[in-house]
């Protein structure tokens, strides 16, 4: 059944092997102006299933098959942005000095209960075992 919802694959998932981080570079999601607000749903790939032009109501799904990933995500107690994507590139393990497996970014989050924006470091940990870094 069509759900009308644009789906994006990634890992072995897809053809090409693409990263959830390469999407995510080629998509708006975790981008808002400086009001806070998301800009409309917008993408640079080409979803794989679903219509070809992300609805406003449905968004995009990404769907991707890797190895197993931990996520830690951290709340910042301030809404600036830079802050987050500061830390996240010292962690990053393509970051000189980084985290051997650590996948971080750091984007504006949605409202907290009291309707505030909040900053967050998204990280995924591709190598949950490992003692390197």
């Amino acid at each position: 059944r069509e759900l009308g919802t644009s789906v994006i694959m990634y890992g072995a998932a897809h053809e090409s092997n693409r990263t959830l981080v390469d999407v995510r570079k080629q998509t708006n999601f975790f981008q808002r102006g400086q009001d806070g607000q998301a800009g409309g749903v917008q993408s640079q790939v080409k979803p794989d299933f679903g219509p070809q032009t992300p609805s406003e109501g449905q968004g995009i799904t990404v769907c991707g098959a890797t190895p197993y990933v931990v996520n830690y995500n951290l709340m910042l107690d301030t809404a600036d942005v830079s802050i987050a994507k500061q830390i996240s590139k010292l962690i990053r393990g393509t970051s000189e000095g980084g985290l051997a497996g650590v996948q971080a970014m750091g984007y504006l989050k949605g409202t907290t209960q009291s309707g505030e924006y909040v900053a967050e470091v998204a990280c995924n940990l591709t190598q949950p075992t490992s003692r390197e870094g």
